[in-house]
């Protein structure tokens, strides 16, 4: 169902020496050189989601990431069912209560979004190929685990990231396919960041608001900003090497996620 390859390319993507924490998601980032099928037939010995049991709270507590990445798949396989059996309050309540676990650390969240963000539908019928992350809204388990989070210090950041570091792929991709699915994953990671923007409202509004100064490049817009937020952002634009192009790409998806000043 997800498109492992690409998230995987983007894990080998990141610096080896993360000035950030929390740790960038990178699901928008792949190196061209990164060899998709190779990526995707690592996982091709593994069982369907659909065919593993649930992990348990514990394990999406406490497992580390490249593990959560294997346990979000599983989530979101579950995600989508209790969406299509959407008056299963049983289904509903304890996928929401593993969500609930797993966002509950860096960990966790940056395992569930790599799948959540970029998986693709398996479905042979196109009209019918959608992933929850396509659902008009974000769907209430998620909604529901998001609002819950003890401490969205993590949560936020890195949702910001997911729409940051997509946008800024789009146009930096060579590869038409990976710059449509980066494209696809940005706009996912919007949806997401939008919704965090109502339950998580002074945090998310103040990261987005030094995203837009910094990409646009303004002067009286990094000063009505957060000071330290400006200075995190700017550093983090360095670090990725965003131009022009990408700067006003990533401004926009910012403008489009604000409310108006």
């Amino acid at each position: 169902m997800v498109s492992l390859a690409v998230a995987l390319c983007a894990l080998l993507a990141a610096p080896a020496s993360q000035a950030f924490s929390p740790q960038p998601l990178v699901v928008g980032h792949s190196r061209e050189a990164c060899n998709k099928q190779s990526a995707s037939e690592l996982f091709m010995s593994s069982p369907s989601p659909s065919q593993q049991a649930p992990p348990t709270i514990q394990q999406l507590e406490e497992d580390p990431f490249m593990k959560q990445v294997g346990h979000s798949e599983t989530l979101v396989t579950m995600l989508a069912e209790s969406i299509a059996n959407e008056k299963d309050e049983e289904s509903t309540a304890m996928v929401t209560n593993l969500l609930k676990a797993q966002l509950s650390h860096s960990d966790g969240i940056r395992g569930f979004f790599v799948t959540y963000l970029t998986a693709m539908g398996g479905s042979s019928d196109e009209t019918n190929n959608n992933t929850p992350a396509d659902e008009t809204t974000v769907p209430e388990p998620l909604i529901q685990a998001m609002k819950d989070v003890a401490d969205p210090d993590d949560l936020v950041p890195l949702a910001c990231m997911n729409v940051v570091m997509p946008t800024g792929m789009i146009t930096m991709h060579t590869d038409e396919e990976l710059s449509l699915q980066s494209q696809i994953t940005a706009e996912r990671g919007v949806k997401v960041l939008s919704t965090l923007l109502q339950i998580h409202n002074d945090l998310t509004e103040s990261n987005c608001r030094a995203i837009a100064a910094v990409a646009s490049d303004d002067e009286s817009l990094m000063e009505a900003a957060d000071a330290k937020l400006v200075e995190y952002w700017t550093d983090f634009f360095g670090k990725w090497g965003y131009k022009d192009l990408q700067k006003r790409d990533i401004a926009q998806a910012m403008r489009s996620v604000l409310p108006d000043p």
